[in-house]
């Protein structure tokens, strides 16, 4: 499927939009299950009192922080009565899973309704009056679905992604959202989309059942693992869904995309233990300039279509931004399959940390889900000893070459422009120049490291400040003239 027309100006307002986007609801957790606790069969609840119960094979693995489903039988169950969501007027239902197997099968990750017993002129047998979460659809592979139904499949309000079943043995985020209005259903962060509620109501959902692993039809039992699920008071926002997306597990999942950086080395690489998903761009920014352009390893220059394919071997790149402020580049429309790179395997950019007391890389990433492209914030994760402020030379030493750096320039005019840039010139606090301020701090981290002894070595001549304010006393004396 192709991409929707994108240019760097909109990715650069989409991450302005993520950068200054508030969270305009507050959706509690209300039930929180983490399966980290207990004794192979409880499922507790760590928000609430709702505790349930793994059965039929199921088992809880407190070490994994997870529920592991065979496939066969096992699922686990939940007090619906005490959850009491037909008491809510808006909620949010998040799962983190991995699936297996399931091919060509609905199947049925959550799901809290009941089964009809064939009363009233219902279909014995059938799930009615629910909320699901499908992450497989049958009898051939039609993606995966999130909905509300106030009768059975025939009286659902929901929303499909038929992209893809979700039973590839990657880790997952889904949720399910309601509110007055809306079913919203998210698949790994992004929204899939939205359906009208109608004349839908969560009061009308009943309590008399609450699964994990198991339909309330007659579909094959889940095959694989449930690491966390969550029922909210609210119906969470897109950029609350995306932050939590972004943010992980809280147990033993995996990370979500990444930079990790090495300080000492400036390496730079896109880690990502979740699942793959495809960067069609991404941005660097810097406000003190710590960017070595130099170092920079451009998906564009060396490793697209037009250089080795190391990172994405069906698209040519283009550079948006080199600057030591901000590097950034995109995947462009109609420059091969357009779908970026997949971030599963690492994804090397090169040494383009410049080794500073500055550590203020800031990532945005836009990422193409076959659907929409949405951009998200990446966090950066330092690795390697840290410098201090005045370590100028950044070899980790406080020593006679950084006194020399700051004499050098001390009460001159500095040309660098940035931070980083009069940083290499012995500017201590940041503000552009090298003053009596940055003498003053220097020697109190000098004494702090190697000892007021060595300091005192080291200034063999007056601080360059008494030197300095000595001249200019001078020179005010000479320029003095006698009143008659």
């Amino acid at each position: 499927m192709s991409r929707p027309p994108s240019r760097v100006l909109s990715h650069v307002l989409s991450i302005a939009a993520v950068l200054s986007g508030a969270i305009t609801s507050q959706a509690a957790v209300t039930h929180n299950y983490l399966f980290n606790s207990g004794d192979g069969t409880q499922i507790l609840d760590s928000a609430g009192a709702a505790n349930g119960v793994a059965l039929d094979g199921a088992v809880v693995n407190p070490a994994e922080s997870r529920l592991i489903l065979n496939g066969t039988g096992a699922y686990g169950v939940l007090p619906g009565l005490d959850i009491a969501i037909n008491t809510y007027t808006e909620t949010s239902l998040e799962l983190w899973f991995t699936q297996t197997g399931n091919t060509d099968a609905f199947t049925a990750a959550a799901m809290l309704g009941r089964t009809s017993t064939g009363e009233n002129g219902e279909t014995s047998g059938l799930g009615y009056d629910y909320l699901m979460m499908q992450p497989t659809r049958g009898p051939t592979d039609q993606g995966s679905r999130g909905a509300i139904s106030n009768g059975t499949f025939d009286a659902e309000a929901g929303v499909t992604d038929g992209a893809r079943d979700l039973n590839d043995g990657q880790l997952h985020h889904m949720v399910l959202t309601v509110d007055a209005t809306n079913v919203g259903y998210y698949v790994d962060g992004a929204q899939i989309g939205l359906a009208p509620l109608g004349e839908f109501s969560l009061a009308n959902v009943s309590n008399d059942l609450a699964y994990l692993g198991r339909s309330l039809y007659n579909d094959p039992f889940f095959n694989g693992s449930i690491y966390e699920f969550r029922i909210y008071d609210n119906a969470l926002t897109d950029v609350e869904v995306q932050s939590n997306f972004q943010a992980g597990c809280l147990d033993n999942c995996g990370n979500p995309i990444r930079l990790e950086v090495n300080r000492e080395t400036g390496e730079a690489v896109f880690m990502n233990d979740l699942s793959i998903q495809n960067v069609v761009a991404y941005s660097i920014t810097s406000a003190s300039g710590s960017i070595d352009v130099n170092g920079w390893r451009s998906i564009t220059d060396f490793s697209d279509a037009d250089g080795d394919g190391s990172i994405d071997a069906d698209d040519a790149w283009v550079i948006d931004s080199s600057l030591s402020t901000l590097i950034g580049e995109t995947d462009p429309l109609n420059a091969g399959a357009d779908d970026g790179f997949q971030l599963g395997d690492p994804a090397d950019l090169g040494a383009l940390f410049a080794r500073s007391p500055y550590e203020d890389l800031v990532v945005a990433a836009t990422v193409y889900d076959g659907f929409v492209e949405s951009t998200i914030n990446i966090p950066v994760i330092y690795s390697g000893d840290s410098i201090g402020r005045s370590d100028f030379d950044a070899d980790g030493v406080l020593d006679a070459d950084d006194y020399a750096i700051l004499l050098s320039s001390h009460l001159q005019t500095l040309a660098g422009t940035t931070a980083y840039e009069t940083f290499l010139e012995g500017d201590v606090n940041g503000d552009g120049v090298n003053d009596f301020n940055d003498f003053r701090l220097f020697k109190n981290d000098f004494i702090a490291a190697n000892g007021e002894a060595a300091f005192a070595a080291l200034t063999a001549i007056p601080e360059p400040t008494t030197a300095a304010l000595a001249a200019l006393a001078f020179a005010g004396l000479a320029g003095i003239r006698t009143r008659r």
